[in-house]
């Protein structure tokens, strides 16, 4: 079983690690959080880490892809 603080940082990622996730580059997933379209947190050390909430309701908020052959 996991202590509680090994289950947090399950549950954060780095831009980097969050860039690899959207198979996006890092400055892509660093001006959508400077654009305010990604929720990020500072922490102590200065590193910027994004929460899995907060990946998850960026996603959601995404437009759905439509094929423009699709009727």
């Amino acid at each position: 079983m996991l202590n509680t603080t090994e289950q947090f940082i399950k549950k954060a990622h780095s831009v980097k690690a969050a860039a690899q996730l959207f198979d996006a580059s890092v400055p892509f997933v660093r001006n959508e959080i400077r654009d305010g379209n990604l929720r990020a947190k500072k922490i102590g050390n200065g590193k910027v880490v994004i929460l899995d909430a907060d990946l998850q309701s960026y996603l959601e908020n995404q437009p759905d892809w439509k094929s423009t052959n699709s009727k």
